[in-house]
């Protein structure tokens, strides 16, 4: 009886979850009870262009819509030479700076939760405390502003969960990630004697476990707005990603945010630094 009694709760539950799907409905983030906090009601959303401050297609809805030529003239299988770049230039989004960044100090506070954090954020600097895929042109998630203490901003994704850092202080890879190795090419005890996000207490905040974003973790937050919603810097920022092709392993991968590309840099070069944190809402 039991087995029978869970074997039923699984599959009502997965029936549940899944029922949106059905027919290619679109699906949108949809706002919880939970002060501040979205959920993500679809796995991988259209990246196709599109209008800014129109809904988000899910990728099969996309899909079933092009084959039954229904696709919202909102969206374009075409792009438009004058508006479908990368973003730089915000002819068709608005990043967070043109906008307007948030004003006042906000989520403060040793042990507040994140959610806390997130809802007096909001409460402080109301819009400017946001930003999410109806200011953008493809298939972006939702921001929200985390604490702001003086000119240092907080931010989370909330299609990852991931917590993103402001801008560090410019260094060198070895101190970027925390490694602490003696490898063929750089060695990092001597170089890393200073790690920059692995152990740290950003903002005096307590509860967030920090390090250094992967390659894949800048390109997955590039894709949900990363660009358009964090502070820009001169140079580029060092992933935690090693280049495989560099001799000796001397070079790892840097993320430009300013166009949303990868290059290659020396472990030993200055880089900007930003952390990517972990915590419990």
């Amino acid at each position: 009886m039991k087995l029978y009694f869970l074997t039923t709760l699984v599959f009502i539950t997965t029936i549940l979850s899944c029922g949106d799907d059905v027919g290619g409905k679109r699906r949108t983030l949809v706002e919880t009870d939970t002060p501040g906090i979205t959920t993500d009601t679809f796995l991988v959303p259209s990246h196709l262009h599109r209008s800014p401050e129109v809904g988000l297609l899910e990728s099969h809805a996309e899909i079933n819509e092009i084959v039954a030529g229904s696709l919202p003239l909102s969206y374009r299988t075409v792009p438009l030479m004058a508006l479908d770049d990368e973003g730089t230039e915000t002819r068709n989004i608005r990043s967070r700076t043109w906008l307007g960044r948030p004003l006042f100090d906000c989520g403060a506070g040793p042990n507040t939760s994140i959610n806390s954090r997130i809802d007096d954020c909001s409460r402080i600097n109301g819009a400017r405390a946001a930003w999410n895929y109806l200011n953008s042109s493809s298939g972006e998630s939702i921001w929200k502003l985390v604490a702001k203490i003086g000119n240092v901003e907080m931010w989370i994704d909330l299609r990852t969960g991931h917590i993103w850092s402001d801008i560090l202080e410019t260094g060198n890879w070895c101190n970027a990630s925390g490694n602490s190795e003696t490898g063929p090419g750089v060695n990092c005890q001597t170089l890393g004697t200073n790690p920059n996000c692995v152990g740290k207490s950003l903002l005096g905040l307590l509860g967030i476990k920090w390090r250094l974003p992967t390659r894949n973790d800048f390109l997955q937050a590039d894709l949900n707005g990363l660009r358009f919603v964090l502070k820009t810097a001169g140079l580029s920022f060092w992933t935690a990603t090693m280049n495989s092709a560099s001799l000796n392993r001397s070079e790892a991968w840097t993320y430009n945010q300013a166009q949303g590309t990868l290059e290659k840099a020396a472990l030993t070069e200055l880089r900007q630094v930003r952390c990517i944190g972990a915590a419990s809402l």
